[in-house]
């Protein structure tokens, strides 16, 4: 259904792509539609797959690995099916020219790389997503590509410039892209301790270096231009960038738990988690 009249906001959230790797007839065999392996309707199944990757990718033969990856890829087709039905109905309703479109996701997908599975860690696989924009008619750039940095955090200021929204940008941690080259993107994972182990897990990517900085493990810097697969630490071939990497990161950690520090805890905060926070600083 739609709106009889007036502004309006839409909110679609696709589960998949995501586990459980299930995609429906046709897209289930669209990129492997000769696989002759397990039977592939059954959730088991798959799980025990997954957990297979996560503890070691090489276990799993090849062909296997390969048929889960191709049925995530059917989701994705899936996916696109999907969305191209909600374009299709505000074209028919007389919305489309007037609509801002946004398409983008909150984690991309483990499959293997680094021993993994699903999400959790801030590998490439895992960090990079979509992020599609459809102006309204006359109100944004039409088939341009942002070649810099992006982050999900600069959505929202981006189409507040764009649309000349009369909104306080000093709330925005984020940046307008059309206008602004971001420097650095600045991710954080804090871990869940039975998967991964205690503490967090920060990175800061810039246009050719990642550093990761890792409160209870040894840091990492790969060099995205040759190596954008993450798989060989250079923080000891590279001493000048690594640190120079670290000391960015470390400063904007900084600033970004001084900015939380002190903020009031909104609803009920258990005793765990509000010691959790104390000791990353955001609380005092």
């Amino acid at each position: 259904s739609t709106p009889a009249s007036g502004p309006f906001f839409l909110w679609v959230h696709y589960f998949d792509p995501h586990i459980d790797y299930q995609p429906p007839p046709p897209f289930d065999t669209m990129f492997d539609g000769d696989y002759a392996g397990p039977a592939t309707g059954s959730f088991a199944w798959l799980q025990d797959y997954i957990k297979c990757i996560h503890l070691n990718p090489n276990v799993i033969d090849p062909p296997d690995l390969q048929h889960v990856a191709a049925l995530y890829d059917g989701e994705i087709r899936y996916t696109d099916d999907q969305l191209s039905r909600v374009f299709r109905a505000l074209k028919a309703e007389g919305f489309w020219d007037d609509a801002l479109v946004v398409v983008t996701a909150d984690h991309g997908e483990g499959l293997g790389q680094h021993g993994r599975r699903e999400h959790g860690v801030a590998y490439n696989e895992q960090l990079f997503v979509p992020l599609i924009v459809k102006f309204p008619a006359g109100r944004g750039p039409v088939g341009e590509r942002v070649s810099g940095l992006v982050s999900l955090v600069d959505v929202f200021p981006t189409l507040t410039a764009a649309l000349s929204l009369p909104l306080e940008t000093r709330q925005f941690d984020g940046v307008d892209v059309l206008s602004t080259s971001r420097r650095f993107a600045l991710s954080e994972r804090e871990k869940s301790a039975a998967l991964y182990g205690p503490g967090s897990s920060w990175t800061l990517i810039g246009p050719r270096w990642k550093y990761f900085h890792d409160t209870e493990g040894p840091d990492a810097l790969f060099d995205l231009d040759r190596d954008f697969e993450e798989t060989i630490n250079q923080r000891r071939a590279e001493p000048e960038v690594a640190a120079a990497m670290r000391e960015e990161i470390l400063r904007r950690v900084r600033r970004h738990r001084r900015r939380g520090a002190g903020l009031p805890m909104r609803g009920s905060v258990t005793s765990e988690q509000r010691e959790a926070l104390e000791g990353l600083g955001y609380v005092e």
